[in-house]
């Protein structure tokens, strides 16, 4: 008996112990989980904070690149009129008008400059508070703008700057921080600032638009570190400890960084922080609370020590036996899960590289296009954008399929994007496009790809295949396969020669691209669509009337899904409709004929006024318009003919409801003022590169720009919104 106690004593002190180890091996288990997925969870929020931060310090600096650029485009208005104080309020008007960003904007001039102005005269424009615009004087001895930072400094360093923090006490009564930059007189002195108020309220809303949590918030330090953004709640303000300060030197010296911080309540936070634009010195912090973050893993923590403990007296031993292979499935379970969301996510990433709808307005174009991958992630393509009044589209399919083929395709439309602007020959861009890809990839993988250039004002069509599948060109009542040179797909050859081809659409005219995973769509007898399906189908749209661009896809998917009858899709499916569209009614057409005579310019000059009024188009629209087309016909009155060589300039004026157009037409020699690059206007004028700056203006001035050379004729076309109350 006694032997038999012993031995049960034995066995359940051996099950007591191994209960005891089971239980503090998961409970260790849990406790390594619970730090490794902390650690998972901290970097997951430093992951969301710089992208929090990426996005805040983008739209911060598109909107400082606002103010800055309309800045830069009227000071050369002021400039040119730094002795008329009267004219100045309209071209205020004007800057605070087309940029909504812009709380109050003033021109304040260097002491006595207008003797009969007195001592200050700062001319200025501001919203009030029913969001007009109204102009006044705002220099006087209670706004002594002298002493202003802003002042100061934009005369003392003869650039422009971004000031401090202050309250505005002229205008509208705000914080803000301002964009102030010199105008100089004729001789190129110094004699004014312009000034461009941003408030802080709006730099407030950029910053705090999105809460990782409840009570995370955002701040904006200057490069003097005083506060421009913070939020209301006094208990979130960081005491002044050391950990503090140096969280505050790094973010004045440019640093970035996270750290852990304390604020008055007594509560950890992980503050993360990095610069917004270098030149202005700025610098944003993302503050959340520790406790905040880690919430729901501690409260998971607690509970399942919790149930570990309840159910250890029981589960215990076959938890010790069954751990290693839970383990093993957990694990492949997680990276299934992993696999799949990496796949899920690269493929919202693709469809978000397609190209958006094109804005409404004024537009001589209809596009539509649709693209459904086999997997996942595909290896088609479909692009386009307008660049100058032409539309640049392209369709392409990867050989290959899955990530590897969605790679090369996110390089291919890359490429198409950086380099289609720079040439005007779809040729020539097809070939970079192939060096490069050719030179990249050393898995004989390649590019079918058809590209085109359609100038939307005349319709001329230049395109180049390589290697992809012809088009269908929908003409009146008709359907036939577009004309095209095979060529080699991008990638085979890297020197290979691509031919360009050209034709003109008329309005109505309608290109149709596809993959050929459309033609090649399978049923479940294995039957393939095919082209003669294919063109059989459009012909039955036309023939109900002319679609739209969208209306043609969206027929050609439903045909198409019809014939597959739901069998599994096994290649990428690609379609691009492009409708060559009617102008805008025409409610007004004039022209004026000038010989290449600078003298005959104010001719032009009362031609615009009297387009400007008849369209009831306000003052300062029209000197910007003028500015802007006696700009491109000085060019030609210089430039166009030889010396000695007598010819002259046509400008046609035209205007729809929404949109005026100007075009200009000579016989001169062949010149496209569309491929000078961009100067940097923030340049001492020493260090720009001669000739541009005229075109730059037009750029800035103008909506679109458009060259054409036309039977011997050099065609400029400049095209301006008009306001949508006009």
């Amino acid at each position: 008996m006694s032997n038999n106690t012993n031995q049960r004593f034995d066995d359940t002190r051996m099950r007591f112990i191994l209960i005891i180890v089971a239980t503090l091996l998961i409970e260790l288990t849990i406790g390594i989980q619970y730090w490794v997925v902390k650690d998972s969870v901290r970097q997951e929020v430093q992951r969301l904070a710089e992208d929090e931060l990426e996005r805040v310090s983008l739209e911060v600096g598109d909107m400082l690149d606002d103010v800055e650029i309309a800045s830069r485009s009227m000071s050369w208005a002021i400039e040119q009129n730094i002795d008329r104080p009267d004219a100045l309020n309209s071209i205020l008007r004007a800057l605070i008008a087309e940029n909504r960003n812009i709380l109050n904007c003033a021109v304040a001039f260097s002491p006595d400059y207008f003797p009969k102005r007195g001592r200050f005269f700062e001319p200025l424009a501001t919203r009030n508070a029913v969001d007009s615009i109204v102009t006044l004087n705002a220099g006087s001895e209670a706004h002594n703008y002298f002493n202003y930072e802003w002042y100061r400094r934009a005369l003392d360093s003869d650039s422009a700057v971004w000031s401090e923090p202050y309250l505005n006490t002229a205008g509208n009564q705000a914080m803000v921080t301002s964009y102030s930059r010199p105008i100089h007189n004729m001789a190129g002195k110094p004699v004014a600032v312009l000034v461009a108020d941003v408030t802080l309220d709006g730099l407030s809303e950029m910053a705090n638009r999105h809460h990782l949590y409840p009570s995370s918030y955002s701040l904006i330090l200057s490069r003097e570190g005083r506060l421009m953004v913070d939020q209301n709640d006094s208990s979130h303000v960081l005491k002044q400890r050391a950990g503090n300060d140096e969280m505050s030197r790094r973010m004045m010296a440019g640093e970035r960084g996270h750290m852990m911080i304390v604020n008055t309540a007594g509560e950890k936070c992980l503050a993360f922080f990095a610069p917004i634009r270098q030149e202005t010195g700025w610098s944003m912090a993302v503050v959340c609370k520790e406790r905040e973050i880690y919430h729901d893993l501690r409260r998971l923590q607690f509970l399942m020590f919790l149930l570990t403990l309840l159910g250890a007296a029981g589960i215990a031993f076959i938890v010790y036996h069954s751990a290693r292979n839970m383990r093993q499935l957990q694990r492949a379970e997680t990276e299934r899960l992993r696999i799949n969301n990496e796949l899920r996510l690269a493929g919202d990433i693709q469809q978000g590289m397609l190209p958006k709808p094109l804005s409404p307005g004024p537009s001589m174009v209809d596009v539509a296009g649709t693209l459904v991958p086999a997997r996942e992630v595909g290896g088609d393509l479909y692009d386009y954008f307008i660049h100058d009044e032409k539309l640049y589209f392209a369709v392409g399919d990867v050989s290959g399929k899955g990530m590897p083929a969605a790679l090369l395709m996110a390089v291919t439309r890359a490429l198409f994007h950086s380099i289609a602007p720079q040439a005007p020959q779809p040729g020539h861009i097809l070939e970079t496009m192939n060096r490069s890809l050719a030179q990249m990839d050393d898995r004989n993988m390649f590019v079918t790809f058809l590209l085109g250039i359609l100038d939307m004002s005349t319709g001329k069509l230049r395109y180049c295949n390589a290697g992809h599948n012809a088009p269908l060109l929908l003409h009146d009542d008709t359907v036939t396969m577009l004309d095209v040179v095979a060529n080699l797909p991008l990638g085979v050859m890297p020197d290979f020669n691509y031919t360009s081809q050209e034709i003109t659409l008329t309005a109505g005219d309608t290109l149709f691209l596809y993959t050929d995973g459309l033609t090649e769509a399978t049923n479940i007898s294995l039957e393939q669509w095919g082209e003669r399906r294919m063109i059989a189908a459009t012909q039955n749209t036309i023939a109900h009337g002319q679609p739209s661009a969208a209306e043609l896809v969206q027929n050609m998917t439903h045909a198409v899904n019809g014939w597959v009858d739901g069998a599994e899709q096994s290649d990428d499916l690609t379609m691009l409709a492009i409708k060559h569209t009617l102008a805008a009614a025409s409610i007004l057409h004039e022209h004026l004929e000038l010989p290449c005579d600078i003298t005959t310019i104010p001719q032009l000059a009362d031609f615009i006024n009297a387009i400007g009024k008849h369209l009831h188009l306000d003052a300062s629209l029209i000197m910007n318009i003028n500015l802007a087309v006696e700009e491109a016909v000085v060019n030609v009155m210089r430039y166009a003919y030889p010396p000695n060589e007598q010819g002259g300039v046509r400008i046609n004026a035209m205007a729809s409801e929404r949109q005026v157009t100007f075009i200009i037409s000579d016989k001169g020699i062949p010149f496209d003022p569309t491929t000078w690059e961009d100067i940097n206007t923030s340049l001492p004028a020493e260090e720009r590169p001669v000739g541009g700056l005229g075109i730059h203006l037009v750029r800035q001035i103008m909506d679109t720009i458009n060259y054409e050379r036309t039977e011997g004729t050099n065609v400029l076309t400049l095209r301006k919104n008009l306001p949508i109350d006009t």
